[in-house]
């Protein structure tokens, strides 16, 4: 099955790890934080706020597969 790296600008850095890797019908995220794609700095608000963070830096990646 081939293997297709995906990268969004618009997400953060994944230093030297993909931001994710689709494989036929499957889509594979690698650990997100919650940094700021945009300043590059980890927003250290509450939990609630983190994880908000972190999911809408997912949702960026999975944006440019749709």
């Amino acid at each position: 099955m081939k293997k297709e790296v995906i990268y969004s600008m618009d997400a953060p850095e994944p230093g030297p790890y993909a931001q994710a890797i689709k494989c036929g019908n499957l889509i594979f995220v690698s650990g997100q934080t919650s940094e700021n794609p945009v300043t590059n700095e980890v927003f250290n608000g509450s939990v609630a706020e983190q994880a908000e963070c972190i999911l809408k830096n997912i949702r960026t990646i999975f944006q440019n597969e749709v």
